[in-house]
């Protein structure tokens, strides 16, 4: 733009006024503020943070702030935002906007019985007071199968209720009756409860977040293991004369990971055995005379309730506990998740027990087999099996009563598996 120059004024200094002028029309138009990026959320001049894609401010998209300073995911200047997770979901930590992160533990909970959890089934001969581990014994886990001693023994996946399901086929050698005893274990790994400083990874919650937002996480396993292992059980039983009868049985004992109880029918054991590289919780059932046609075998899953807790803090939660939702000035609403990974354990985990006579070394699946979950019960096949609910213990069990036909003896075989849908 060209100005006159001003009227009544010498010739020299009218130059140096509109130079004057000029320089600082320019230097106003200099120090316009600038904003680029086309990145996700408004952006300012300044030394931008990194966010989802385009570039503002010098950092690489996203929100960034004002300032000359570092943004990070979190900000302790700009407070938390006040928030919950949805039932069954537990947090990981923070966002970029300081918002709570939640993730379901269902799957998680899956993950770890599947990856970790056996059942145990194990035979021993002459063994009527005695207290020694089982000859010929194996494990199925929903992961797979192990025949760990015992010729004729056997892993396969039949298909079963339309699915395939890992068992263990269990040989047994020679007649059985009052000297022999058949074992059972329900084996999971022991909880690791060792917390690590965030950001928390996949299969791992919070347990706090201080105020620049860093959490402490623990792995997901750590309350699942901790429900399964302290709550739940498998019971194992025996009746003579009962074809198809609906009795309770008359010899029982109970197992869990943990620990081992004997209910009735003296000479039954509790042992913890070795068995290859783990030590295995076994109630080892003693049968009180020759075990045939008219004689049943009974297997319940059982878990107590779950246990309950709820706690406010600003700094860590309890033991067992994890985040649920934070508050704007940073405290902290800590839950127990076990209700979450009963509530999957009890609907979804099932036990299966079946027999087959005329089975040596056979790969066949079960003739005669049912399944057990927490309160439930099915006999999916075979005659004189029986559902029943019975008490024992004080607890109140839906129970699979396993009727064998004929005499069992060297070619018979008893089938576990488990699986966790």
């Amino acid at each position: 733009m060209v100005y006159p120059a001003p009227m009544g004024l010498p010739s020299g200094f009218r130059g140096a006024l509109l130079l004057a002028i000029s320089s600082s029309l320019f230097a106003c138009a200099s120090t316009t503020s600038i904003e680029t990026g086309g990145g996700a959320g408004a952006t300012t001049t300044g030394t931008g943070g990194r966010g989802a894609g385009g570039s503002g401010g010098g950092g690489s998209g996203g929100a960034t702030t004002s300032s000359e300073t570092t943004t990070s995911t979190t900000s302790s200047t700009t407070g938390f935002v006040a928030g919950a997770c949805p039932a069954g979901s537990f947090a990981t930590g923070l966002d970029l906007t300081n918002q709570l992160v939640c993730a379901p533990l269902t799957p998680f909970a899956r993950e770890t019985i599947n990856d970790g959890c056996s059942v145990y089934l194990g035979w021993r001969d002459g063994c009527t007071d005695c207290d020694l581990p089982p000859t010929k014994w194996g494990h199925a886990s929903p992961a797979g199968c192990e025949n760990g001693a015992g010729a004729d023994d056997t892993c396969t996946t039949p298909t079963l209720d339309g699915v395939g399901v890992q068992l263990f086929g269990l040989n047994f050698d020679g007649n059985v009756n009052s000297d022999d005893k058949i074992h059972l274990g329900f084996h999971c790994p022991s909880p690791d409860f060792a917390s690590a400083g965030g950001p928390c990874a996949q299969g791992t919650y919070a347990t706090s977040i201080a105020a620049d937002g860093q959490a402490t996480c623990v792995a997901a396993s750590a309350p699942v293991l901790d429900h399964v292992n302290k709550r739940c059980g498998l019971y194992f039983g025996w009746r003579d004369a009962c074809d198809g009868c609906t009795s309770a049985p008359d010899r029982w004992g109970q197992v869990s990971p943990l620990a081992c109880t004997l209910g009735s029918g003296a000479p039954s054991t509790c042992t913890e055995a070795p068995l290859g590289d783990t030590a295995v919780q076994l109630f080892g059932l003693s049968t009180g005379g020759d075990v045939d046609g008219n004689d049943k075998l009974y297997m319940a899953l059982h878990c107590d309730d779950p246990q309950a807790g709820t706690t406010t803090t600003k700094g860590t939660c309890p033991p067992g506990q994890l985040i649920t939702s934070i508050a704007e000035d940073g405290t902290l609403g800590c839950e127990n998740p076990a209700k979450v990974v009963a509530d999957y354990f009890d609907a979804h985990c099932t036990v299966y027990f079946g027999w087959r006579d005329g089975c040596d070394g056979c790969t066949d699946p079960p003739a005669k087999w049912g399944r057990i979950r927490h309160g439930f019960c099915t006999n999916d096949n075979g005659v004189d099996n029986t559902c029943t609910q019975t008490v024992l213990g004080g607890k109140t069990l839906e129970m699979l009563g396993l009727n064998t036909d004929g005499d069992v003896n060297g070619d018979d075989k008893l089938y576990v598996g488990l699986r966790c849908d």
